[in-house]
C-alpha cells in the first residue's frame, strides 16, 4: 500500500524505458523486446580495437563533462516518436543528470546508486535502484574507460555516413560476453580529439536509440550538487516493488 510523506504519495510502479536513461551513462536503453538469439561474433579487427583503446584511455582521464543532446528512438516496425532535446551532465564515477527540455520537460538524475525520473508536467517522480543495473555493466565499463573497459567490447571500423563531417571516425562495439540489454553500440568520434559526437544503441529487438552531442564542455567537471535530488513537494513518487 502507498504511504504519504511530505505530501508525496508512494506507490509501486514499473519505470518506463526513459527512466533507464540514467542507468546508461551518456546513454541508456531499456530493451523493448525480450532477448533473441545472439548474433555470431564479428571477426577480430586489431586496428579498430587499438582505436577503441585510445578512445577509452581518453575517457578514463575525464572527470566529467556537460553537453547539449538530441535523443531519437527508432523502434522496429513502429512509428518514430519526436526527438527529445536537452542537456546532459556526467561526473566520475557514475553520476548523471539529463535535463529534457522538448517536447516534454523531465529530469533524470543518478547519484550512482539510485535514480529519479521527474515527469515535471505530470508532477510525478519515478525511482529506480541502479546498484544492480550498473554493477559490471558494459555501458558502465565504456564510461569508466581504460584497458579493462576495452576487453568488454569487440570493435569494428564503420564507414563514415554521408552526413558526417570530415575526419569523423566510427566504431561498432559488440559486448563481450553478449548482453541481454543491447546487441551493439556505434560510436562517432572526432578524428583529431577522439571526443564523442554521437552514440547509437541497438537492442535485441532491433530498436535503435540514437544520441547526438554538441557544445561539449569537459573542464571544470559539473558541480556535485547537480547529482543530488529531492522530489518537489506535492509530486507523486512511484517506487518499484
Amino acid at each position: 500500500m502507498g504511504a504519504e510523506s511530505n505530501g508525496a504519495i508512494h506507490r509501486p510502479a514499473r519505470p518506463p524505458s526513459a527512466a533507464l536513461a540514467i542507468a546508461a551513462g551518456a546513454v541508456a536503453l531499456q530493451a523493448l523486446a525480450g532477448p533473441q538469439g545472439a548474433p555470431p561474433p564479428p571477426a577480430p579487427d586489431p586496428g579498430a580495437q587499438a582505436l577503441l583503446q585510445k578512445i577509452l584511455d581518453r575517457t578514463k582521464a575525464l572527470q566529467g563533462f556537460s553537453a547539449r543532446f538530441e535523443q531519437r528512438l527508432v523502434p522496429a516496425g513502429l512509428p518514430q516518436p519526436p526527438p527529445e532535446k536537452g542537456r546532459v551532465f556526467w561526473r566520475r564515477p557514475d553520476r548523471m543528470r539529463w535535463e529534457y527540455e522538448t517536447p516534454e520537460r523531465k529530469i533524470a538524475v543518478s547519484d550512482g546508486a539510485h535514480g529519479w525520473l521527474e515527469l515535471t508536467e505530470e508532477r510525478r517522480v519515478l525511482t529506480v535502484n541502479l546498484e544492480e543495473t550498473l554493477r559490471d555493466a558494459p555501458l558502465q565499463a565504456l564510461l569508466g574507460g581504460g584497458r579493462e573497459a576495452a576487453a568488454r567490447f569487440q570493435a569494428l571500423r564503420r564507414e563514415p555516413r554521408a552526413s558526417d563531417p570530415p575526419g569523423l571516425l566510427r566504431l561498432a562495439l559488440t559486448p563481450v560476453p553478449p548482453s541481454a540489454a543491447f546487441d551493439m553500440l556505434e560510436l562517432g568520434v572526432a578524428g583529431d580529439t577522439l571526443r564523442l559526437t554521437d552514440l547509437e544503441v541497438v537492442d535485441p529487438g532491433g530498436n535503435r536509440m540514437i544520441f547526438t552531442f554538441r557544445d561539449i564542455s569537459e573542464s571544470p567537471p559539473p558541480a556535485e550538487s547537480l547529482f543530488r535530488y529531492t522530489p518537489p513537494a506535492g509530486f507523486m513518487v512511484d517506487s518499484p516493488q
